[in-house]
């Protein structure tokens, strides 16, 4: 008894209980904390996983339409040294390289390059592959040559860490 009167006297239940509650509501409060701090992450992990994937598919597509460009421009070229010259591309492996920059005002700065002496005409792409590398800080490579009755182009687009690779075969008049 004598701890039940000191304890009514004191008011020492009714602070034993406040503090229990206060405990509880600290740990609910955690848990919740907690269950909001990994939903977020895991968001987030997600967020970040979709931006990496647009800008990977993004950059895809640039070294794509570099590629098609490197194509049309070396037809270009091509057009106009046939003009002058129809015999031309017969026996030559002629490369093309250079960046897409509107620094310029629109000009296309690219430097060709005759490799017949270098790259083999049988094995072209092998040869175009080998020196994939040396040909890294260009966005547009590009290599020409003349099989038969047709002309054969090997366009390789660069845009940061991608790369894409078209091969195209054209005959006389297409």
């Amino acid at each position: 008894m004598r701890s039940g009167i000191f304890s009514e006297k004191y008011g020492l239940q009714e602070e034993i209980k406040v503090n229990r509650k206060s405990g509880v509501i600290l740990g609910i409060a955690l848990i919740i904390f907690l269950v909001i701090s990994i939903i977020g992450a895991a968001l987030m992990t997600v967020v970040m996983s979709k931006a990496r994937q647009t800008n990977d598919l993004e950059k895809r597509t640039q070294a794509y339409f570099f590629a098609r460009s490197g194509v049309e421009i070396a037809r270009e070229y091509v057009n106009e040294k046939r003009k002058n010259d129809e015999q031309f591309f017969d026996e030559k492996v002629i490369v093309l390289h250079g960046n897409i920059s509107s620094e310029n005002n629109g000009e296309l700065s690219f430097d060709f390059q005759d490799v017949t002496d270098v790259w083999p005409k049988d094995n072209v792409r092998a040869s175009f592959e080998a020196s994939a590398s040396s040909f890294r800080n260009n966005e547009i490579v590009t290599a020409v040559w003349r099989d038969n009755e047709y002309t054969n182009f090997l366009s390789s687009g660069n845009a940061g860490d991608m790369t894409r690779t078209l091969a195209f075969m054209c005959s006389e008049g297409s």
